[in-house]
């Protein structure tokens, strides 16, 4: 029987927050989560911004890797890292390996690894940046919502949510 997998990214969480790592405050939920599950105590990043420590652990490969890294940066210039390491459907990742395994695949969260700008995926609308409550704003978020999800369907993802 293949075992259930649960992966959580957090950006900027230090670990004296969690229980589980000593903290204090109160997280039972992760803490049993560390006790029944794996803990990673000497895990690093490899960038220390999230949209290419993300594009690292979804597809197995190195931010500079990605297309976008290749063309905004100068061979020349070691320490280049653009923040958009953009992930293109035809690349294999962590939820296609999966999938391809048998497994339903879900992500839920920012992605922000897109090989599009949000305006130019099929289906988004503009959003106006109106007050909170606006049902006018409401409509474009749950319309980007669900065109987000169509989006990471394309990208394995069974499921897209948050």
């Amino acid at each position: 029987m293949r075992p259930n997998l649960l992966c959580i990214i957090s950006d900027d969480t230090d670990p004296r927050y969690l229980g589980c790592y000593g903290g204090s405050n109160l997280t039972p939920n992760l803490d049993r989560l560390a006790r029944e599950g794996t803990r990673f105590n000497e895990a690093h990043v490899v960038s220390p911004m999230c949209v290419p420590g993300r594009y690292c652990y979804l597809t197995g490969q190195h931010p500079h890797r990605s297309k976008p890294f290749l063309e905004a940066c100068p061979p020349d210039e070691p320490y280049c890292l653009p923040l958009g390491c953009n992930i293109t459907p035809e690349q294999e990742t962590l939820a296609t390996v999966l999938k391809r395994h048998g497994y339903r695949t879900g992500y839920v969260g920012k992605y922000h690894n897109f090989d599009k700008k949000l305006h130019e995926i099929p289906g988004a609308a503009p959003l106006k940046f109106l007050p909170p409550d606006d049902p006018r704003d409401n409509a474009a978020r749950q319309q980007n919502q669900e065109a987000m999800a169509a989006y990471l369907n394309q990208h394995g993802w069974d499921y897209a949510g948050g």
